[in-house]
C-alpha cells in the first residue's frame, strides 16, 4: 500500500512542475505510456451487520487489464487502488466475513465504491441460471426466510448467510421467472446452483401440470437410474382381467409375437426416449426375452426392479391397451410394465404412447383431454414434449406446482444419497387406453 502511495505521489509531482514551468492547464488526470487518462477507485469496506469501517480488509481488480491491483484498507477502513481505466469488476474480503459479489466500476473519472460485508456464519452462494438456457440471470431475488435475502448480481451470483448451521428452506425467482422453493443444507458457506424455470418463454405451467403432476393434484415421477427395456417376444393370453383394462394373469401362447411389434417396440426405445426425458433415458439397454408355452405370469410378476417390461396380450376382458408401474417413497420409478392389446399390434403410436406412461407421462383426465399436441394424444414426441420432458427429468421426482423441491431433496447435496434417507415403501400407478 506505502509503495503505491509513493508512486501516485511522485507522479502527482511531476506533472505539477510540468504545469508550473508551462503555464498549461494540463490533464486532470494521470496518463499511461499510451496517454489514456487514469483514475483512482477509492471507498470505504464496513461490516453490514455493526456498519463499522473494517481494517486490513482486501480490495482486489479481478479482470480486464488492471487485474491483480489492489489496496488493504486503513484504520477508517478507506482503499484507494490509482492507475485504472474503463471497465473493471472489484472484490472485497477479510478473514471472518463473507467475500463480496463482485462489483463492476466504470472508470471513466475517479470513482467512489463502498462496499459492506457480512459476518461470516455461513450460508448458501451460487449462481442462478435459467433452466432451458443456461443462461445466468441478473435481479433475481434468493432468501433465506427469517436469514438472509440477496439479489442476484448482473452474472448471477448471490450469497445468503444464516446465522448456524442446519436445513434451511431456500427461495428464489419471482419477475419472469417461477418461484422455486427447494432446501439446502449449511454446515459453512455452501456452493449452489440454482435453475430456474421461467414463467411462460416456451413453458407452460398448466400443460407441465397436466401432464407431470395429475392436474397439479400431485407430484412429479421420474426414473432416476436409466431403467432397462425388456421386449417379451411370446405372445400371452389374458386370463384375468380388471376393470381398468389391465391383464392380472397371463399365459404364454405358442406364438411369437409379429415382427412390427418388435420393430414398434425397438423404434421407440431408439427414438422416443431422449426426446421425451431430456436425454436421461437413452435406451442404451434393450433385451429380448422369450417364454415357453404355457407359462403363467402375474402382474406383480412382471413388475421387476429398474425394468420395463413391454409385452403383447390378447386380451378380450376390455379390449384396451395399458401400462403400469411402481414408484418408491421419493416418487422415483422403480418398474413399469406395458401390455398392449393384440387388436393394437401394428399402432406405433399407442406403443410410444404407454412406454411415456412409464417415464412419467399421463392424462388424468383421459388422453383426449391434454390441452396440447403431445405423445399422451397420440401425436408422438412433440415440441412441447420435448421441452417439459426435459426441465421434469432436471427437478428432483416429487417436485409439486410451481416449483417446489420435495422436502427430503437437498439442493447442494447428491440426490442418490439424499434419496437414500426418505422413508415409504412402493406404490403402484395404473393407465388404460383405448385407440
Amino acid at each position: 500500500m506505502h509503495t503505491q502511495v509513493l508512486r501516485a505521489v511522485s507522479v502527482a509531482a511531476v506533472l505539477t512542475l510540468a504545469i508550473s514551468c508551462g503555464g498549461d492547464n494540463g490533464p486532470t488526470a494521470p496518463t499511461t505510456p499510451g496517454n489514456a487518462p487514469t483514475f483512482t477507485l477509492s471507498g470505504v469496506i464496513t461490516s453490514k451487520s455493526s456498519e463499522e469501517a473494517l481494517q486490513g480488509a482486501h480490495v482486489e481488480v479481478v479482470d480486464g487489464q488492471h487485474a491483480g491491483k489492489s489496496d488493504s484498507t486503513d484504520s477508517s477502513g478507506r482503499y484507494s487502488i490509482s492507475g485504472l481505466n474503463g471497465d473493471l469488476s472489484v472484490r472485497a474480503s477479510k478473514d471472518g466475513y463473507e467475500t463480496s459479489p463482485d462489483k463492476v466500476a466504470t472508470m471513466t473519472s475517479n470513482t467512489s465504491l463502498d462496499i459492506s460485508l457480512r459476518d461470516f456464519k455461513g450460508g448458501a452462494r451460487g449462481l442462478v441460471t435459467d433452466i432451458i438456457s443456461g443462461a445466468p440471470l441478473a435481479g433475481i431475488e434468493v432468501s433465506i426466510p427469517s436469514e438472509d435475502t440477496d439479489t442476484t448480481s448482473g452474472s448471477g451470483q448471490f450469497s445468503v448467510a444464516v446465522s448456524q448451521g442446519g436445513v434451511f428452506t431456500l427461495r428464489a425467482g419471482g419477475g419472469l421467472y417461477l418461484k422455486r422453493k427447494t432446501y439446502v443444507s449449511v454446515n459453512s458457506f455452501s456452493a449452489v446452483d440454482l435453475a430456474l424455470i421461467p414463467d411462460g418463454m416456451g413453458f407452460d405451467l398448466s400443460f407441465f401440470d397436466h401432464l407431470f403432476r395429475w392436474n397439479g393434484r400431485s407430484s412429479t415421477s421420474r426414473w432416476t437410474d436409466e431403467p432397462t427395456f425388456e421386449i417379451w417376444t411370446t405372445k400371452f393370453r389374458c386370463e384375468e382381467g380388471s376393470e381398468n383394462g389391465a391383464c392380472e394373469r397371463l399365459v404364454a401362447t405358442d406364438d411369437n409375437v409379429p415382427a412390427v411389434f418388435i420393430s414398434n417396440a425397438e423404434n421407440v426405445t431408439n427414438n422416443d426416449l431422449k426426446p421425451l426425458t431430456g436425454g436421461f433415458v437413452r435406451g442404451r439397454n434393450v433385451r429380448r426375452k422369450s417364454h415357453d408355452p404355457g407359462t403363467v405370469v402375474t402382474a406383480s410378476q412382471m413388475l421387476s426392479p429398474n425394468i420395463i417390461v413391454i409385452s403383447l396380450v390378447e386380451n378380450s376382458f376390455t379390449g384396451k391397451s395399458w401400462a403400469g408401474w411402481q414408484t418408491t417413497g421419493t416418487s422415483a420409478i422403480y418398474s413399469g410394465r406395458v401390455q398392449i392389446n393384440s387388436w393394437h399390434t401394428s399402432s406405433l403410436c399407442l406403443m410410444s404412447h404407454e412406454i411415456a406412461h412409464t417415464l412419467g407421462y399421463h392424462h388424468p383426465d383421459g388422453q383426449y383431454s391434454v390441452p396440447k399436441p403431445s405423445v399422451m394424444r397420440c401425436d408422438g414426441p412433440t415440441a412441447d414434449d420435448r421441452l417439459h420432458g426435459r426441465i421434469l427429468y432436471l427437478r428432483p421426482p416429487g417436485s409439486r406446482t410451481p416449483d417446489e423441491d420435495p422436502d427430503w431433496f437437498m439442493v447442494n447435496a447428491n440426490m442418490a444419497t439424499a434419496m437414500r434417507g426418505a422413508v415409504g415403501g412402493l406404490t403402484t400407478h395404473e393407465a388404460h387406453c383405448e385407440r
